[in-house]
């Protein structure tokens, strides 16, 4: 967690990602707006700054 961003994960399987989903847009959320996911097989040289 850094300021209002919060991380979850990894999920133990690729096939959660749905399952979280619309767990989160159950609770009210907005993808892409309130939460998004980056699932996939990401290099070892590529990192994620989010502001």
């Amino acid at each position: 967690m850094e300021g209002s961003l919060i991380a979850l994960g990894p999920l133990p399987s690729d096939d959660m990602i749905g399952a979280m989903v619309e767990y989160l847009e159950g609770k009210g959320l907005v993808y892409y707006k309130d939460f998004f996911e980056l699932s996939g097989n990401w290099p070892e040289w590529l990192r994620v700054y989010a502001m």
